[in-house]
This record gives structure tokens, sequence and C-alpha cells, in this order.
């Protein structure tokens, strides 16, 4: 009977009419919730392309009287080590992430007794299991099957569901396999990674197959003015090439096949004005990236989408900037600011030169006691991640120019 009890708050959550952060975590006695006000900070991260965590510090509480009135120590109860703790986190009456207690670590002196917790998303198991191998229904190798067919079935042992959003071109797998010793999160990645998808998680701790789609920014942040607090680029010039040639090795064990993607093609890789710098032109001329994929046998190919990918990333690697705003939510639509989401910054003294959308490929949700509310995103260039590029626009439209370098 108590455990029933249990599951239903558990799964209809607690207090639903609190503002601000609250955890709730399940135990085999009870569901011990703490909000905003019991939180002495917190740092969520979320990522386009990994699995969603939170940090936590929260006090330690003696003789904590339980939601059901239950008397009893929540460090024993609720903070077992390896105990993997059902966990959901909410922000207002938004469900953040729903997974489970990775650590609880305590620090109890004389004048402190606080716990640091870590609450991880349920898929992100994927990044740690192999196959389960001791299913009896278990096999390393898929026959004509979909994406989704072969991540449920080896996700299915571990309760993990799969979602797919914005991807609409992936044909069956012929026949592909998964080596013993691989992790499963690393073997759709290699499924999916030369089609330009993605591998995260959505709120409700599922498996997230996804693509970056074009849209209208939510918001602008303009430095010195409100929510603004601090802007910085990073700049690799090792990683930025102008053609990106990718070269396909097909399994086989006599006979070897190879193809060729490039991207981009002919005298599109740069605009004019540096077109006609023959100097600049020349040196930019020989950056250029060759790699090897070797793709198993199954999976349908095209070089030319996998040279676009990689340039993608090849941006993303070459160019981002770290942005810092006050509070959590988007200052326009009141919402979260979330990953994937696009924003236009125009921050000068970060050589953001003029009104440029970027895309959130990572954020951080902090709250401390001294430094308050504060998001930092990671911001990358659209065309990383959406395949959309159109190099001469590109070109033109980089953060750092004050105008259109074809004028």
């Amino acid at each position: 009977m108590l455990s029933n009890i249990i599951e239903n708050v558990f799964n209809n959550t607690i207090n639903k009419s609190n503002k601000g952060l609250r955890v709730t975590i399940k135990s085999n006695i009870d569901v011990m919730e703490y909000s905003i006000n019991q939180i002495i900070d917190f740092k969520f991260v979320s990522t386009i392309d990994s699995f969603d965590k939170v940090d936590l510090t929260i006090p330690y509480f003696e003789n904590y009287l339980s939601k059901n009135n239950i008397k009893h120590d929540p460090f024993l109860d609720l903070f077992t080590p390896l105990s993997f703790k059902e966990c959901k986190v909410y922000y207002d009456d938004e469900l953040i992430l729903n997974g489970i207690l990775l650590s609880s670590i305590p620090s109890i002196s004389e004048s402190s007794k606080i716990i640091q917790i870590t609450v991880a998303t349920s898929a992100s198991i994927l990044n740690d299991v192999n196959i389960a191998a001791i299913e009896a229904n278990s096999k390393f190798e898929f026959e004509n099957m979909s994406l989704v067919e072969i991540a449920n079935e080896i996700c299915s042992p571990y309760g993990i569901k799969t979602v797919i959003e914005n991807i609409y071109d992936l044909k069956p797998f012929s026949k592909v396999g998964i080596e013993p010793e691989q992790t499963i999160f690393d073997f759709l990645v290699d499924l999916i990674k030369d089609e330009g998808a993605l591998i995260t998680n959505n709120s409700n701790g599922d498996l997230l197959f996804h693509k970056i789609i074009s849209k209208l920014p939510s918001c602008i942040i303009e430095q010195d003015k409100y929510p603004f607090i601090d802007a910085s680029p990073s700049f690799n010039p090792q990683s930025f090439f102008t053609n990106i040639v990718a070269l396909s090795e097909i399994d086989s064990d006599k006979n070897i096949k190879d193809t060729m993607g490039n991207y981009p093609m002919g005298n599109d890789i740069l605009p004019a004005p540096l077109r006609n710098n023959k100097s600049i032109f020349n040196i930019l001329l020989k950056r250029t990236h060759i790699f090897v994929c070797k793709v198993k046998k199954g999976i349908t190919y095209d070089p030319y989408t996998s040279a676009k990918v990689k340039y993608g990333r090849m941006l993303a690697n070459s160019i981002s900037y770290t942005l810092v705003v006050e509070g959590h939510k988007n200052n326009t639509t009141k919402e979260l600011y979330k990953k994937g989401d696009f924003i236009t910054v125009y921050a000068p003294n970060a050589a953001i030169m003029q009104h440029t959308t970027f895309l959130i490929k990572e954020l951080e949700l902090n709250r401390t006691v001294r430094g308050g509310d504060i998001t930092t995103m990671t911001l990358v260039l659209p065309e990383s991640y959406t395949t959309d590029i159109n190099t001469n626009e590109l070109f033109n439209k980089l953060p750092w120019l004050k105008y259109d370098v074809n004028k």
C-alpha cells in the first residue's frame, strides 16, 4: 500500500504551485522534495549532442519529517551510494530532467551539513553500458531494420524509449553490427553521424535523435543592455579549413571501393574579395582537410553529405562564443533558455560587430548564493549543425565583419 502511494506521489509530483527549482527523489520509504529555498546552489548542463545533468548542493536535514509523515534519516535512506534513486527536476512547473541520482557526497562539520548530488538523465546510462548480451533475445547484428527499430531493441532492456525529431530521410540499414565492447551510445552515433543527426535526451529522459532545423531567433541580446553580462570569442585557426574532402572506404576483404565527396565546390569556397586577393587566396586554398570514413556494410553512404556535415562541425570547432546573461529565462518569450534555440547577439567587445544569429550548442543554468541566477551559453554559427550552408552568405555575415565584404 505504501509503495503505491509513493509511486503516485512521485509520478504526479508534489506542490506543483511552487516556483523555482524543485527536485523530487524517490526511495523505498518515501518521496523527498527539495525546493529552491532549500537548494544552496545548482548547475544544470544541457547540450545538443550529449546528455543532460544537474549538480546540486542541498542541506542535510536530520530527523526529516516526510510528506507522508514518516520520520527517518534522509542520508541513510535517499543518499545511499550506488543506489540510483529515481529523480525528477522541475523549474517552476516545467519538468527539465527525469533521471537517476548518480552520486551523493556528504560534507558534515560542526558549522555545516550539506550533501552534493548529481542527477543525470535516464538516457545517460547508454553512455556507460554495452548491449545486453545476457538477454536471451539480444543480438550483435541487425538486418533490414530502421534506426528506431535498432535503437528500441538495444535500449529497451534498460528501460529507455526512443524519440525522433526533424529526421525524415534515414533509410533502413541492410546489415549493421555492434561490437560487444562498444557502448550503445557510441554505436548509435556511428550509425547517424555522417547524416548530420545528433543524439541527446528530452526532458522525459528518452533517447532523442534529432537534426537542427533553422528557425527565427527567439530573442536579441545586446552588449551593455539587460540581461547581458559578458561575452568572449574562441577562435581556433588550426581547426579551420576552406575545403573538406571525404573519402569513403567500404569494408571488404578483397574489394575496397573509394569514393570522394568534396565540399564546398569550385570558387564558391571563398567570397570575392578573398578570392581576388591572391596572397590570401593561395594560403587559404591550401587549407584542405581530408578524412577517411570507414563505413560499415549496410549503411547507405553519401560522401558529399558527409563532407558537408564535416564542414559544419569544422565551423563549430573553429568559431564559437561564450555568452553569460543574467537570469535563466528568455527576456522575450519568458521561457527557459534551451539547447538548440537560436538567439541574436550584438557584442562588439567580443568581436560580434554586427547583429548575428547563433545556435545555442550548450547551456548552463547556474544558481549560487553569492552570484544569483546566471546562464552561460556556448554559441556557434547555425551552419555548424543545420547543413543549410551557403558559403558566400556565410562569409559575408561573419560576426566580426562590420559590413558586407562583397561591397
